[in-house]
């Protein structure tokens, strides 16, 4: 049991670490805390923090216009839940509608134009995708937030790809999944 609950604490202290998530199915929305992915970080950010009905909504981007501050964060409101759907109630924010699903175990939330790329050919759009977290957000919101990678939801034969193309490129393998 003492082995059991130290390799937890590791693996919560760990980076990129993120634990299994809450038992879930396409018709039950797990509350919890959703992000972009990792990969566009450095762009653009939206963190969704959902829990008994209400949100707290996070965005960022590179793209900053100084005649226009936008709104403060966070943007607080209620959800809806229906048909796979989560319905954000508040005009503050500018993607109110996103689609419920599950991708190997983990919960995600796509926007409509992802979710249509996805299904239509099993691909991944980052910046329409939320993958779920297991993070806590404290008071001051998602400074420090530690975002999940996305590759590790594609298939087997698009990771390779990914990964010779990250070695051909900086000359260098990055490292494998754990």
């Amino acid at each position: 049991m003492l082995r059991l609950l130290l390799t937890s604490v590791m693996c919560l202290l760990a980076a990129g670490c993120n634990p299994p998530p809450p038992e879930i199915s396409n018709d039950r929305l797990a509350e919890g805390v959703y992000a972009t992915p990792d990969e566009i970080s450095g762009f653009s950010g939206t963190t969704l923090e959902l829990k008994d009905g209400k949100f707290r909504y996070w965005f960022y981007t590179d793209v900053v216009d100084p005649d226009e501050p936008g709104p403060e964060f966070p943007i607080t409101g209620e959800y809806e839940f229906q048909d796979g759907q989560l319905q954000l109630k508040s005009n503050d924010v500018n993607q109110q509608r996103w689609h419920f699903d599950v991708l190997k175990g983990t919960p995600v939330l796509w926007r409509d134009d992802a979710y249509h790329i996805w299904k239509e050919r099993q691909d991944i759009f980052p910046y329409g995708i939320l993958i779920w977290t297991a993070q806590v957000m404290h008071l001051d919101g998602p400074n420090g937030l530690q975002r999940v990678s996305v590759i590790q939801y594609y298939s087997e034969e698009k990771q390779k790809k990914i990964r010779e193309s990250i070695r051909n490129s900086t000359g260098s393998l990055i490292q494998e999944p754990q």
